[in-house]
């Protein structure tokens, strides 16, 4: 981390200081691979006045050095004569042949320092101070992670980001008396697979990345990317079949304005004579516009989900449409069973629901953002 020099200040008595928060998310593929180089590609920007960095390979030393810092930090409450050699990351921070994808969004802010400590304590902050500044940028911070899972979403595809591992805040004093991180937050969860060649696997252009985020406004892969999180971060069966298909139906609606045209000129019919029906006949009988010609499909008052479903299904994964539309038919018919009886049964079609939606909406945001063109939108 750079060190800033920087007196401290006083407030009102109080010993101000200059500080960085990290709020980090760690994703890892769901395969291991055959010599996997240590760091596979990386890259650092910075987005509105944040700093954000990408790594791709191992979880890097900063990260785990965080992670060991706060086990310490943690271990201490309940033991006060723990060291920290006696903490290292979680196994499961460094499985040989996993790549990891990290994402670490940095910013600064002035909290203030505990009444009477010595800042060479690990116990320096004023923890109600930490979690106003904390509390006060979360959205923002949230936002700009979420926009940067959605966008590596998009260029890695699911087989890298499968698992989530881990989403944390870090609060570290910058200055001349760098701090040990201190933990602010920390959810996550992992889980277990098999090995392949690393040969087999396509990175896309990480370099990329910081052109998919906008100067301004929006940016569909950062709903997108809220949601992917959310399903490969929860434990919980029944909210994971709940957030993919919430996940599912946004992607389905954001998309299917920009693919509606080429689905209609698609369509053909051939007449009894081998002629070839194609056009506007063909257009107004399968999928005519809304009746206020609006052309906004998520308007459409007479396509369902099902419907909508399977226009994207035969956009993106035309081989295995069929297959994918009697899926996505058992799930919605469970989960409006569901919000009828109020029953949920774990055996339901969870996996079938998640599965789904992480191989769909790494193509959404392909579409929306212009990455299917080589080009932001």
């Amino acid at each position: 981390m750079q060190q800033v020099d920087r007196p401290a200040l006083t407030d009102g008595g109080a010993t101000v200081v200059m500080t960085s928060l990290w709020t980090y998310r760690i994703f890892r593929s769901a395969e291991t691979y055959k010599d996997l180089p240590q760091l596979l590609d990386g890259i650092s920007f910075k987005h509105e006045h944040r700093h954000v960095s990408v790594t791709v390979g191992e979880v890097p030393d900063e990260i785990l050095g965080a992670k060991c810092s706060a086990l310490y930090f943690l271990g201490r409450l309940s033991d006060p004569k723990k060291v920290e050699s006696d903490y290292s990351a979680p196994d499961d921070w460094r499985t040989k042949g996993r790549i990891y994808v990290c994402i670490k969004v940095e910013e600064r802010s002035d909290i203030s320092v505990g009444s009477g400590k010595d800042e060479s304590e690990d116990w320096w902050f004023d923890f109600d101070s930490a979690r106003r500044a904390a509390d006060s940028s979360r959205e923002a911070r949230n936002r700009t992670l979420d926009l940067a899972t959605g966008v590596l979403a998009g260029l890695l595809g699911p087989e890298i980001l499968s698992e989530f591992i881990e989403e944390s805040g870090i609060l570290v004093r910058c200055g001349p008396n760098v701090s040990r991180p201190i933990p602010l937050f920390s959810v996550g969860q992992a889980r277990v697979s098999v090995q392949k060649p690393f040969e087999s696997l396509d990175l896309g252009d990480l370099k990329s990345v910081q052109s998919y985020f906008p100067k301004s406004g929006k940016s569909p892969a950062s709903s997108i990317g809220r949601w992917i999180s959310l399903v490969l971060g929860e434990r919980d069966p029944f909210k994971r079949l709940m957030w993919a298909y919430a996940g599912i139906d946004m992607c389905v609606n954001k998309v299917l304005g920009s693919i509606r045209g080429d689905i209609a000129e698609r369509i053909r019919f051939e007449d009894e004579g081998g002629s070839i029906l194609s056009g506007l006949a063909v257009r107004e009988l399968i999928w005519p516009l809304p009746s206020d010609s609006s052309g906004n499909p998520a308007r459409d008052p007479d396509r369902g989900i099902i419907f909508k479903f399977a226009a994207v299904a035969l956009t993106f994964f035309p081989k295995t449409a069929n297959e994918d539309i009697e899926k996505f038919k058992e799930v919605n018919k469970y989960r409006n069973g569901v919000h009828g009886t109020g029953e949920f049964d774990a055996d339901g079609p969870v996996e079938v629901a998640v599965e789904l939606f992480v191989r769909y909406a790494p193509e959404v945001i392909r579409r929306l953002t212009g990455m299917d063109r080589s080009e932001p939108a």
